[in-house]
């Protein structure tokens, strides 16, 4: 139901964070909890052995997303769902020992102190290789079962209003990038496009807007140079920001990460390199 691409995935597909490069998605699964019980059902997560070998490789890890099917979107982990996995075997369905992933491996820590509350937020992707042993890694020929438990009492505790639920559990295969290795390897795969406004054709110069607009040399984000000029696809601004410092942030603060661009601050759909700010620059 998630009508899911060819690879490779597109860049923000479904709000998936530029440095969580998804390899494939695992399981797409309704998660549904009984009216008073506290666990959503348990999700099987299986694995072939050319996976399990993915996995051994640097970098590579399980991601879980919370994905709003009604917006098209992953929205942000909730603090108060906890999350426990299993190691199985192919096939164990029954008597199944669920570990808890510590918070500390997705919730942001302040001071080496992890703390949660109402305004705490996780990233829009959790990855299971941040988690300790006996979470990760995988022993050899296992597979995964997991489930998310509500953590009702701390919830009602700071009387948060709502209800604790989710719609769909993603689980997907991939690579957790930093922005050298993206730089590296995926800058490729961003549209080329440079600017123009609905009055202007495809062909005319960006010396005809000279006269009209103004463009700082110097990252939003950062305050440093612009190298790598960058915008939304949608955004209507001449400005860029620089891609690695946008990088930077979301590998430094994924939990603040939410795809929204840091000059108009509209809801980006991707990113776009722009060859001719990149003249300006140089």
């Amino acid at each position: 139901h998630l009508g899911l691409p060819g690879k490779p995935l597109p860049l923000a597909w479904i709000g998936v964070p530029p440095l969580c490069k998804v390899r494939e998605f695992l399981v797409v699964d309704k998660i549904e909890c009984s009216e008073g019980q506290s666990a959503f059902k348990s999700i099987a997560v299986p694995l072939t052995e050319a996976q399990r070998q993915f996995l051994a490789q640097p970098n590579s890890c399980i991601w879980l997303g919370d994905y709003v099917p009604s917006e098209g979107r992953l929205r942000q982990w909730n603090t108060f769902l906890q999350i426990q996995v299993a190691h199985t075997v192919a096939g164990q369905q029954t008597n199944l020992q669920f570990n808890s992933v510590p918070r500390s491996a997705y919730i942001p820590s302040e001071n080496g102190t992890c703390s949660f509350g109402a305004k705490t937020k996780c990233p829009l992707l959790i990855n299971l290789g941040k988690a300790p042993a006996p979470i990760w890694p995988l022993g050899p020929g296992k597979c995964l079962s997991v489930r998310v438990v509500k953590d009702q009492k701390n919830f009602e505790a700071l009387k948060i209003p709502g209800e604790l639920t989710m719609e769909c559990l993603v689980v997907a295969l991939g690579t957790a990038l930093n922005p050298d290795m993206f730089l590296r390897d995926q800058k490729s795969v961003l549209y080329t496009r440079p600017y123009r406004t609905a009055c202007m054709a495809e062909d005319d110069e960006l010396h005809t807007m000279a006269s009209i607009y103004k463009l700082k040399l110097h990252d939003p984000l950062s305050g440093r140079r612009i190298v790598h000029p960058v915008r939304g696809p949608a955004c209507e601004h001449l400005q860029c920001f620089d891609l690695k410092e946008f990088l930077v942030s979301c590998h430094e603060q994924p939990h603040r990460f939410n795809w929204q661009c840091p000059i108009c601050n509209d809801r980006m759909s991707g990113l776009c390199h722009d060859e001719e700010i990149l003249k300006v620059l140089h």
